[in-house]
C-alpha cells in the first residue's frame, strides 16, 4: 500500500513538475526575398509564460551587422508589425552591438499565466547578395 502511495505522489509530482517551466513551444519564419535584395520577414513566435522570466512579454535580437569579403555593412531594419495573439501590441526597439532588439509588450503590463503567439514583421534591406 505504501509502495502505491509513494508512485501516485511520485507520477502526480512529476507531471506538475514537466509543465512547470517556461518555454518557447515554436516558431516558424516565413522570408521573402524581394528584387532589390531586401527581405520581408514574418516570425511567428509562442511561448509558454508562467512569470518566471517571461513577466510582461517577449524580445527579439536581430543582427543588422552584413560581413561580406570587403568589410562589415550595416542593414537597415523596419519594423512593420507586432502582434500579440492577432492583436496589435505595443513595442519598443534597442539598438547595440550590430543588432537590434526588439522589446514586446509592457513594463507595467504583466502577462496572465498562459500561452502568447507572438507575430513580428520587419523588413531588412541589403541582405542579398549576387556577384
Amino acid at each position: 500500500m505504501r509502495v502505491l502511495v509513494f508512485l501516485t505522489f511520485f507520477s502526480f509530482y512529476s507531471i506538475a513538475f514537466a509543465f512547470d517551466y517556461e518555454k518557447i513551444q515554436s516558431f516558424h519564419s516565413n522570408i521573402h526575398v524581394q528584387a532589390d535584395g531586401s527581405v520581408l520577414v514574418t516570425e511567428k513566435i509562442q511561448v509558454l509564460a508562467l512569470g518566471n522570466n517571461i513577466k510582461n512579454g517577449i524580445y527579439r535580437d536581430l543582427p543588422i551587422n552584413f560581413h561580406l569579403p570587403e568589410g562589415v555593412k550595416r542593414q537597415s531594419l523596419k519594423v512593420l508589425s507586432v502582434k500579440k495573439n492577432e492583436k496589435a501590441e505595443k513595442y519598443r526597439t534597442e539598438t547595440e552591438a550590430g543588432r537590434v532588439r526588439i522589446y514586446i509588450g509592457s513594463e507595467g503590463k504583466p502577462l496572465t499565466n498562459g500561452s502568447f503567439t507572438y507575430e513580428i514583421s520587419y523588413s531588412l534591406d541589403r541582405t542579398v547578395y549576387c556577384n
